[in-house]
């Protein structure tokens, strides 16, 4: 059956717009974000919608390689490195993103926002790698 092309670019299209905007928040502070609370929405909501994006093209991807089911969506990202989709460390920091779209999604009142600001310059360069890594899926 194959990718459907037209779904991974919108998907595509839309990872990398919601990355811009995460990266055009600027500088964070996770004492301002603190006190600033449209800020802090604005971040968490558009981290847990690029991470679904994530999630979900990688299960696109995983169900054309017909590599079974997924019972978690921590599997994804280090199933896709097994199938040499994505670098190893990749899909191990993909199992992260799922983790954490739990957090955001269930237990968003334990969320340490230092936390969130010292990982999020390296995750905003994740969500790069795995759009170039899915895009080179795709027949010319």
């Amino acid at each position: 059956m194959g990718l459907d092309r037209a779904y991974v670019m919108r998907a595509i299209a839309d990872l990398r717009r919601w990355v811009v905007y995460l990266r055009d928040l600027g500088p964070l502070d996770s004492d301002q974000l603190q006190r600033d609370l449209t800020r802090q929405l604005a971040l968490l909501h558009a981290l847990q919608i690029a991470i679904h994006l994530v999630l979900d093209l990688g299960a696109h991807v995983l169900a054309d390689l017909k590599t079974g089911s997924i019972d978690e969506y921590s599997e994804i990202g280090p199933r896709l490195a097994a199938a040499g989709v994505v670098p190893t460390t990749l899909g191990e920091n993909l199992g992260s993103m799922a983790r954490f779209r739990n957090l955001l999604v269930h237990r968003y009142h334990e969320i340490d926002l230092s936390v969130v600001v010292r990982n999020l310059p390296d995750g905003l360069d994740d969500f790069d790698l795995f759009a170039v890594s899915i895009l080179k899926l795709l027949p010319p």
